[in-house]
Parts: structure tokens; sequence; C-alpha cells
């Protein structure tokens, strides 16, 4: 029930996205630059709902807080996915659309089986990002426990015998 309730919620963001882009530049650059804002501290909510069990206001609060300060760390994480998965795709998926042209010709087969590797790609590496924003978040997780915990107790001194 929580990832529904954080779907609806990502739909009525988008929706209210291609509202505010009407009005050309305060969409451009107002919309997309608030979408890019929230979409990075909000980005954790899906692994918070999971992993902590959380509601889907809990878990927008919580993603919020482990991201505050983070931002720019978190975009670039973001960007290094979108960058690495992307070349990656595009190098496996021009190989083997490369290979049914080469074999099949300018054909109508030819461009359904690069689609049909596009889709497999997509299949593959969609789960790639997820996994590499879960474990930002195990990290993230990480130093915020490390900042609430108390310092360690000093070590004992050995006992005299």
């Amino acid at each position: 029930p929580s990832l529904i309730g954080w779907g609806i919620i990502l739909v009525i963001g988008s929706s209210s996205l291609r509202l505010t882009l009407i009005i050309p530049w305060i969409g451009i650059f107002g919309g997309v630059g608030l979408m890019l804002f929230f979409g990075m501290l909000l980005q954790f909510v899906p692994q918070i709902i999971v992993a902590e069990r959380a509601g889907t206001f809990t878990a927008m609060g919580r993603s919020w807080e482990l991201s505050k300060g983070q931002f720019g760390r978190i975009f670039g994480a973001w960007l290094l996915l979108i960058i690495a998965v992307s070349i990656a795709v595009s190098f496996v998926g021009l190989i083997f659309s490369g290979i049914a042209q080469g074999i099949m010709g300018d054909t109508i087969v030819a461009l359904a089986f690069s689609q049909s590797i596009a889709f497999v790609l997509a299949l593959i590496t969609i789960p790639l990002g997820y996994i590499g924003f879960t474990l930002l978040y195990y990290d993230l997780a990480h130093q915020a426990a490390q900042r609430h915990m108390p310092p360690p107790m000093p070590p004992m001194p050995p006992p005299y015998t």
C-alpha cells in the first residue's frame, strides 16, 4: 500500500510539471528545477518503504532527513548512473543493431530485432539504477546512525591478577 501511495504522489507531481510547462519559461526552469530538487531529496522513498517498512509520508520524511546536505552527492551518483548505463546500453545496442543490419539488411525485421534488443537491455539496466540507489541509501543510513550514536566507551584497563 505504501508503494502504491508513493506511485500516486509521483503521478500527481509529474502532472503538475506538465501543467507548468504551459507557461514555458516558468515551466522549463522552475518546474524542472523543482522536480529535480525534490526528486533528489525524495530519491530513497521506495528503499525506505521496503527496508524500514515505513508508510509513504514517513518514508518521505526519512528520505528528506537522510538526504539533507547530501544533494551534490546524490545528484552526482544519479548523473554517474545515467551516464554509465546509457553508454553501456548504447554500446551493446549498437553492436547488436549492426549485426542485425549486416545479416538481415535494412528491413523491418532488423528494426524489430533492434527494438527487441533495446527492450531487453532496458529490462536489464533499469534495476541497476535501483541497485545503485539502494546501496547509496544504505550508506547514508549507516552514516546517519553513526552520527546519532554515543561515542564509544574508552577501553578498559586489563584486570590485575
